[in-house]
């Protein structure tokens, strides 16, 4: 939470003894902060939930359980939220708990005012720095992501939370819905901004071409390479790599981004030993990637292995309401990019664009922006060139077979997973990819115990 000179920081005093509470509260009250006060952990909570502080400082034994117990809830109900654990005079083992536990500091009876204040500036400036990354994320992501209907303000929590992770993440939509810009926004709101964004389209890379342009070469490699070839694990080193379309990747050339995603290292062609590859990989498919595996144009394993987050784009025709947002947006930048002012839309036009269906998604929707822009002769635009509104032919939904293809899909690879090893789960994650937690959530999902005959039984 961001303090200011006219707003004394928020502090929140969990304390069951009466007069060290009166001794803390004069003593933070003299370091300019507004202090609430709780004796237990339950009114603690009930508190955040009201408010959340900036601070919370926490005796370590309360009547109706410890503090970390406040620490633990506050981790998940105000994350923002500074603790700093009191305790009791030479109970290191306890502050040692509270810090491999996340909390900021720790103070330990008797409280020294000189040390609170110290205690206090650093936690007010923390808290004041995680404020303003967060709104730099926010603003990174909402630049690449406009739109506030509740699809999009889902997608951009989405983001947000996943971005400071390095988990592989999956995002499926169709064409021109906006899956690179998910993609960019991962990477600049991530730890891994500052490193290298790279992308490549698997629709557009030649299959001759594949294994050289993901793994590099070595010179020698092969007839004409006079010089070494980093490929695109490599040059994502330290950031993000982007396989779009990974759904036209040629079966032949998966099993090496299998292996590539399990040791995390390379091996260029021509070279005897791996390289260690530092990189954050978002994939992206306009096609359903379960049905290319259903259909055996893609690994099942490789799929597990993708898909450990999977965000899933809807249609511009789903979130007809974010249009004027996306105006606001597109305008700007298209005028900057074709050097004109930039225009006003006249009356009506943001009603004539809710009329069409836009099969082409964002994409179309900016393309058709820009010709309107060029097109204009007094700086408005109008919707003069725009197709005639047209009925919307019935169709299902891009992911609207999806459980039912998963389901099915799923349960036949178990089961012959299970034949293949004889029913022995231990063989399996090895085999699959599949984490153990994971196959088990499976098995009960589906209903399957496997025999010792290696057959599955319900």
């Amino acid at each position: 939470m961001t303090t200011s000179p006219t707003s004394p920081p928020d502090v929140l005093l969990v304390e069951d003894d009466p007069s060290f509470a009166e001794m803390m509260r004069q003593m933070l009250g003299r370091l300019g902060c507004a202090v609430r006060y709780s004796r237990s952990v339950a009114s603690a909570i009930e508190q955040v939930r009201r408010s959340a502080p900036a601070l919370a400082f926490v005796d370590y034994y309360l009547p109706d359980g410890i503090g970390l117990d406040v620490l633990r809830q506050l981790a998940s109900l105000a994350p923002d939220t500074l603790v700093i654990v009191v305790t009791g005079e030479g109970d290191e083992r306890l502050a040692l708990q509270a810090l491999e536990e996340n909390a900021f500091s720790y103070l330990p009876k008797p409280v020294d005012l000189a040390e609170l204040g110290e205690c206090l500036r650093d936690a007010l400036e923390v808290g004041n720095l995680r404020s303003e990354i967060r709104r730099a994320r926010e603003a990174a992501i909402s630049g690449f992501l406009a739109g506030s209907s509740p699809a999009m303000r889902r997608i951009r929590a989405m983001v947000e939370r996943v971005a400071l992770s390095d988990a592989t993440v999956l995002v499926q939509g169709e064409t021109g819905t906006g899956k690179e810009a998910v993609a960019q926004a991962l990477h600049f709101a991530s730890p891994r901004a500052t490193g290298p964004w790279v992308s490549m389209s698997c629709a557009a890379t030649p299959e001759t071409l594949f294994e050289t342009e993901m793994f590099g070469h070595v010179p020698g490699a092969f007839t004409g390479a006079t010089a070494r070839r980093l490929g695109r694990f490599l040059s994502a080193s330290g950031g993000t790599l982007l396989m779009d379309e990974i759904a036209e990747l040629p079966l032949g050339v998966q099993p090496g981004l299998l292996r590539v995603l399990e040791s995390r290292e390379v091996l260029p062609l021509g070279a005897t030993t791996p390289v260690a590859a530092d990189f954050r990989l978002v994939v992206a498919s306009s096609k359903p990637l379960f049905q290319e595996v259903a259909e055996g144009r893609f690994l099942p394993e490789l799929y597990y292995r993708l898909e450990v987050i999977t965000i899933e784009l809807p249609p511009l025709r789903e979130r007809l309401a974010d249009i004027p947002e996306l105006v606001r947006h597109f305008l700007p930048r298209l005028a900057a990019r074709i050097g004109i002012p930039e225009p006003e839309p006249a009356p009506g036009f943001l009603e004539s664009l809710h009329r069409y269906p836009w099969g082409g998604n964002i994409r179309e929707l900016r393309n058709t922006l820009e010709r309107l822009m060029v097109q204009s002769l007094d700086g408005v635009l109008r919707p003069v060139g725009l197709p005639e509104p047209r009925s919307q032919t019935p169709q299902s939904s891009f992911f609207g077979e999806k459980r039912r293809t998963v389901d099915a899909f799923e349960r036949e690879y178990l089961i012959a997973v299970l034949q293949r090893t004889g029913g022995r789960l231990a063989d399996i994650p090895a085999m699959t990819g599949i984490s153990r937690r994971q196959l088990h959530n499976l098995l009960r999902k589906h209903n399957l115990v496997p025999s010792r005959s290696g057959a599955a039984d319900e």
